[in-house]
C-alpha cells in the first residue's frame, strides 16, 4: 500500500487563505476474482505507465457566424485573456491531445493547485472504474460493505444504493459549507462516513438532489473495503501512476480522511490527460454513458444546488459526480440530447468535456474572490461564453494538430 507522506509529493501553489477557505468549505469485494482481476490490471497499467490517450446533439450555443475566410483560431484568442483574473490558464484539447494551451500572468498548467469541487469528477473517475473491472456495482449498498450500516428495511438507510451516493440523492443534507467531519484531520474516513451515518436522512433515498459531502465520503469509504486501500492510495494507483501524472493527489485534510468531494490537487496538464483518455475511449469507456446519465431530472427534486448556476441563468442536471450542462434558463429536451459535462469548483477551477464535439477545456485558477464575487460564477459565465468560439476554431485546431 501507497504510504502519504509527511510533507507533499508535489510542488503546490497554495497560501495560507486558500488551505483555510478550503477546510471551511478500510472488506468486501463481488468476489476475490474480480478483486484479483483488478489488482493485476492496475498492476500491468503501473508498469507500462499507459499514456494519456465518447459523443450525442442538443440545445447549445451556436458557433458566431464569421464570414468566409475569417481565422476562428485568432478570434478565439482575443476572448481567451477576457477572464478579469491575473493568473489562469485555458486548455483545450481533444481525444488525440492538447489543441490550444494559454497561461496568462504566473499561472502554469503544470503547477499544482488546490480544484475544490473539481474533485469530485475525479472521485467518481475513481468510484467508476471499480464498476467497470466488476469490483462494485452501482446497485451496491453501504451496508455490503461497511458492518455497522443498517441492512433494516424499516430503515430508509438501508435502501441508499451506490448510485445514489455517486448523484447526491441518497438523502443526506449537509452543505459544503455547513460544520461536518470532512474538515478533520484527526479522523479516518470510516469515522467520517458513519458520522454521516449517525446523523440520519432528511429525504427518502432517490427523492431529492443535495449538493453536499456526506455522499462522496461514504461512497469513498465503500471503495475502500472493496480494494482494502486507503482512498488517496487508491486515486494514486488509478490515476496518477497509470496515467502518468504529476501533480494530482487527494490531500486535504489527510490521506486518512481525504475530503473525497472537494480535497484534491491537481494541475491543469494532469486533469486534461484524464479528460483526453476518456475520449480517446482509453479510460472509462466501459461506464461512460452510464456515467453521464442525468440522475435529476423529475420526480427527482433540487433541494441545495450551488448559487452559481442560478446566478448564470442556467440550467444544470447531476449526473455521476459531475454535472450536465444546459446553457439556457429551463431544462427541456434539447437538452437530454446535449452532452456537455463539468464540474466547476470554489476556487474558479472549471473542467469540461463537451461529448457532442469531442472536444475538452480546462479553465485553470485558484482565486478566493474575482471581481469582489464568486470564482465559480466567473468561470462559469466565461466558459459558456467561450464555447462558441472554441467550437467555431476545432476545424482549424485540429488541423494544425
Amino acid at each position: 500500500m501507497f504510504a502519504i507522506p509527511d510533507k507533499p509529493l508535489f510542488p503546490f501553489t497554495v497560501n495560507e487563505s486558500h488551505c483555510s477557505a478550503l477546510l471551511q468549505t478500510q472488506g468486501h469485494g463481488e468476489t476475490e476474482m474480480n478483486q484479483a482481476r483488478w489488482y493485476v490490471g492496475l498492476l500491468l497499467a503501473a508498469i507500462s505507465l499507459v499514456g494519456c490517450g465518447g459523443g450525442g446533439g442538443g440545445n447549445r450555443t451556436a458557433p458566431p457566424i464569421m464570414p468566409p475566410g475569417v481565422d476562428h483560431v485568432a478570434v478565439l484568442e482575443t476572448h481567451l485573456d477576457d477572464l478579469n483574473v491575473a493568473n489562469y490558464a485555458v486548455v483545450i484539447g481533444d481525444a488525440n491531445g492538447v489543441l490550444l494551451s494559454r497561461e496568462f500572468g504566473n499561472f502554469s498548467v503544470t503547477e499544482s493547485h488546490f480544484i475544490a469541487s473539481a474533485t469530485k469528477w475525479l472521485a467518481a473517475m475513481v468510484i467508476m472504474d471499480l464498476v467497470e473491472q466488476g469490483v462494485m456495482s452501482l446497485d451496491d449498498r453501504p451496508q455490503d460493505y461497511l458492518a455497522w450500516w443498517t441492512a433494516d428495511p424499516a430503515d430508509p438507510r438501508s435502501e441508499i444504493t451506490l448510485e445514489h451516493l455517486l448523484s447526491f440523492t441518497a438523502g443526506f443534507n449537509t452543505g459544503p459549507d455547513d460544520a461536518s467531519c470532512v474538515t478533520d484531520g484527526s479522523i479516518t474516513l470510516d469515522d467520517c462516513a458513519r458520522a454521516f451515518y449517525d446523523g440520519g436522512l432528511a429525504y427518502q433515498p432517490g427523492s431529492t438532489f443535495y449538493y453536499g459531502p456526506a455522499h462522496l465520503q461514504i461512497a469513498g469509504r465503500m471503495a475502500e473495503v472493496a480494494t482494502q486501500l486507503d482512498f488517496a492510495d487508491l486515486a494514486i494507483l488509478q490515476q496518477t501512476i497509470r496515467f502518468g501524472l504529476q501533480s494530482t493527489l487527494f490531500l486535504v485534510p489527510v490521506g486518512a480522511n481525504p475530503r473525497i468531494g472537494g480535497g484534491a490537487v491537481s494541475s491543469a496538464a494532469d486533469y486534461g490527460v484524464l479528460m483526453q483518455s476518456i475520449l480517446s475511449g482509453s479510460y472509462l469507456s466501459g461506464v461512460v454513458d452510464e456515467m453521464e446519465r442525468d440522475r435529476t431530472g423529475p420526480p427527482v427534486v433540487i433541494g441545495s444546488r450551488p448559487p452559481a448556476i442560478d446566478n448564470n441563468n442556467v440550467d444544470f442536471r447531476y449526473a455521476l459526480g459531475h454535472w450536465r450542462e444546459c446553457a439556457q434558463p429551463t431544462w427541456d429536451s434539447s437538452c437530454d440530447s446535449r452532452r456537455l459535462s463539468s464540474s466547476p469548483g470554489a476556487f474558479g477551477w472549471n473542467p469540461w468535456i463537451d461529448f457532442d464535439n469531442g472536444d475538452y477545456g480546462i479553465i485553470a485558477m485558484q482565486e478566493n474572490q474575482v471581481d469582489g464575487g464568486s470564482p465559480t460564477d466567473a468561470t462559469l459565465a466565461f466558459s459558456i461564453a467561450l464555447r462558441p468560439f472554441i467550437e467555431a476554431a476545432l476545424p482549424a485546431l485540429r488541423a494544425q494538430q
